[in-house]
């Protein structure tokens, strides 16, 4: 899994760091929000940015959204999804890593909630969080 730093935040040392994500008007901030990395070429992306995700992994599982997009994927390739913001990494309880390989050989499964998709999160992280989290609990639990 790699670690994304898109956004208003730190590039971390990431030489593929931009300065803003694909959703939220680029202003999510990988520092402080949780977020995937959808496929851009996905017929679905626009119906998915914004949704509700959790992501599993050995350590626990945290809330977020689908907040940013990536490189052309193939459906049912292995990694279809394999990309989770820089507050995800430690909400999933991992120490800072590379961004390239930071969570390698480590098996994640992570839900999407489409009917979670709000017009906006958010920008502040408590409010961003507690949000998230009750729209997921809802579908996840």
């Amino acid at each position: 899994m790699h670690i994304d730093t898109d956004g208003v935040g730190s590039d971390h040392g990431n030489e593929f760091h931009q300065s803003q994500t694909s959703y939220m008007n680029g202003k999510l901030n990988a520092d402080i929000h949780n977020y995937i990395v959808y496929p851009q070429n996905a017929s679905n992306l626009s119906k998915m940015l914004g949704c509700v995700c959790v992501v599993e992994g050995p350590r626990g599982h945290a809330f977020g959204i689908v907040g940013d997009a990536c490189d052309d994927k193939t459906p049912g390739e292995e990694n279809y999804i394999d990309e989770v913001s820089w507050h995800m990494r430690e909400s999933l309880g991992y120490p800072p890593a590379n961004c390239n390989y930071g969570l390698e050989n480590i098996n994640f499964t992570i839900y999407i909630f489409p009917e979670t998709k709000q017009r906006s999160w958010p920008e502040d992280r408590s409010l961003f969080d507690y949000r998230v989290s009750l729209a997921g609990m809802k579908y996840y639990y």
